[in-house]
């Protein structure tokens, strides 16, 4: 499978991608105090399940730093580590505007309705990869190549939400119920569990980056055949 060879072969600078593109969700992590009680224990806990769900903003960034290292393997014409890190930076560069306009047009349509925004998710997951010039086109040109494959992407998606969902659970069972009166070291338990939940959705996240990635490369292959 191209994803996985490709995702295998480039581990090291897909990684480094990846920890750039989530700098910010990583550096709100590391701000999470440790809770001082039980009620601020919960709104730590409550943390984790924000950076998992917002962790799909980065992720659309993310595709767009794997796309040369996808699209040199699709071409049959694999770059060297340290050309896919070059190229995945400016690649993080460009997709940077796309990823901005993605994330306004799903936040106003989850605003309006939770359908909408949902829908926009799975037809703007593609905008990092495209290679258009400029932010709309960008856009309009994972739309088009979305419309395509909503299926592959939608399943993309949703499993790496399920995993988040599920490793959080899981973690959060440690932790819960709460002791009356709960242990400063349990209270830190609750801190450390934001911090592995944002480490695990980067570690993982280049998985999930490189097959959009190679949904949209495919895809667009069959939509131009001359390319």
């Amino acid at each position: 499978m191209l994803a996985v060879r490709t995702y295998v072969r480039y581990l090291v600078p897909l990684t480094l991608l990846s920890v750039i593109a989530f700098a910010p969700v990583i550096l709100l992590a590391l701000r999470v105090p440790v809770p001082a009680n039980g009620k601020q224990a919960v709104i730590a806990l409550r943390y984790a399940w924000v950076f998992a769900a917002c962790s799909i903003i980065p992720l659309f960034l993310l595709v767009g730093g794997v796309a040369p290292a996808v699209r040199g393997m699709v071409a049959g014409a694999p770059r060297t580590q340290l050309r896919v890190l070059g190229a995945g930076l400016t690649g993080l560069a460009g997709a940077l505007i796309p990823t901005v306009i993605a994330a306004a047009a799903i936040a106003m349509g989850s605003l309006a309705l939770v359908l909408p925004g949902l829908i926009l998710i799975v037809l703007l997951a593609l905008s990092g990869a495209s290679a258009l010039e400029g932010g709309p086109a960008r856009v309009a040109d994972s739309i088009a190549v979305a419309r395509t494959r909503i299926l592959p992407i939608l399943g993309v998606l949703v499993a790496v939400l399920a995993v988040q969902a599920i490793a959080i659970f899981v973690l959060s069972r440690q932790l819960m119920p709460l002791p009356k009166p709960p242990k400063p070291e349990h209270l830190a338990g609750f801190r450390q569990l934001v911090r592995v939940t944002v480490a695990g959705i980067v570690l993982a996240a280049p998985i999930a980056a490189v097959a959009l990635a190679t949904i949209y490369e495919r895809a667009r292959l069959r939509l131009t055949p001359a390319r």
